[in-house]
């Protein structure tokens, strides 16, 4: 009983110490400008997709005959396998879940893979990573009879599984460290900042062994209607690095299916900082479909490409895997989104 209660407090208190990470990276980086901004050699045009909150809407990937639509995702089933948050828990979980999964053709077969807090830190890797097979990226099953401590001891041999990422990812005290030296730099003036030692530290433990954590990128899907992917993949050479989702991977006869990424996130204002908004990170868009009237300017009801998100988040995978964003998406720039 007593261990029981200890670990419930040990448990209270790191989600209580990862919530303190995350207002002190974003409040910090709040004053500042992302590190190594992009800039474009020419102006970029993209998309707002507005209406998303009306019973109309229909998603990009999924709508017939537009640019964005999927083909390869219009085949499966409507069907969605979904994982919580949880920090270590939610992403050790994932992807014990997603191999079985994987062994069952439930993935090939299934639409999409929401997540959220942790488990997108799983989904972000697993979806759009090409550094490694997928079978060494999962890694491999150990019936429960023959579960042992010293197996469950991964180590890194360099096949790249991402039980072995979970092992080495020590992401509370580099996150803590960087939040302090944040906070300390925000008092300068001028200063440029990131957009958090929370995203660095998660980015850096999650993301960076499949080489996904470039300060200047930004995510688009393969296999559109339209030219999408093509055009995201002509930003690379203006030192902007594109990660691709790719719902099929493979040659013939040994085809990998994918399922549709969605990545939960939240936007926190830096005055309200009890108050959280859902905002979904995905290949094709960044938005909330929900509209929130209750805050100055409104958010949601509509998403923006990728790209429009990268111009102020910098990194949109680490952004997609943190818990809060302070005003990423509250800065209208100009833009009346009622003309569309």
């Amino acid at each position: 009983r007593f261990q029981s209660l200890a670990m419930k407090r040990c448990r209270k208190l790191h989600a209580l110490i990862c919530l303190l990470l995350a207002w002190l990276s974003s409040s910090s980086s709040s004053s500042g400008t992302a590190q190594a901004a992009f800039q474009p050699e020419q102006p970029l045009l993209f998309n707002f997709f507005t209406g998303a909150n009306e019973s109309w809407f229909e998603y990009p990937e999924s709508a017939p005959g537009g640019n964005y639509t999927i083909p390869a995702l219009l085949d499966r089933p409507q069907v969605g396998i979904a994982i919580s948050g949880g920090g270590f828990r939610a992403a050790t979980l994932g992807l014990g879940w997603l191999r079985a999964l994987h062994m069952l053709n439930v993935t090939s077969a299934a639409r999409y893979l929401t997540s959220n807090s942790g488990a997108s830190w799983l989904n972000a890797a697993f979806s759009f990573q090409d550094k490694v097979p997928l079978e060494a990226f999962l890694g491999p099953y150990i019936p429960p009879q023959q579960l042992t401590q010293e197996k469950l001891q991964v180590d890194d041999n360099g096949n790249g599984s991402f039980a072995a990422v979970i092992a080495n990812a020590g992401i509370i005290i580099p996150g803590a460290l960087g939040a302090i030296r944040d906070a300390v730099r925000s008092l300068r003036p001028g200063m440029q900042l990131g957009i958090g030692a929370w995203s660095n530290a998660v980015g850096n433990g999650f993301l960076a062994p499949y080489d996904l954590n470039s300060d200047t990128s930004t995510i688009t899907a393969a296999g559109t209607a339209g030219s999408i992917h093509q055009a995201a993949a002509d930003l690379s050479g203006q030192k902007l690095q594109v990660y691709t989702y790719r719902p099929t991977t493979g040659t013939a006869g040994n085809i990998t299916y994918k399922p549709f990424p969605i990545m939960m996130g939240a936007i926190m204002l830096p005055d309200q900082l009890l108050g959280f908004y859902p905002v979904e990170f995905c290949p094709l868009y960044v938005g909330a479909p929900a509209f929130y009237s209750d805050m100055s300017p409104p958010v949601g009801g509509g998403f923006v490409d990728p790209i429009g998100e990268a111009a102020r988040a910098g990194c949109v995978l680490r952004a997609a895997c943190c818990l809060a964003h302070v005003s990423m998406f509250c800065d209208p720039g100009g833009v009346d989104s009622s003309q569309g």
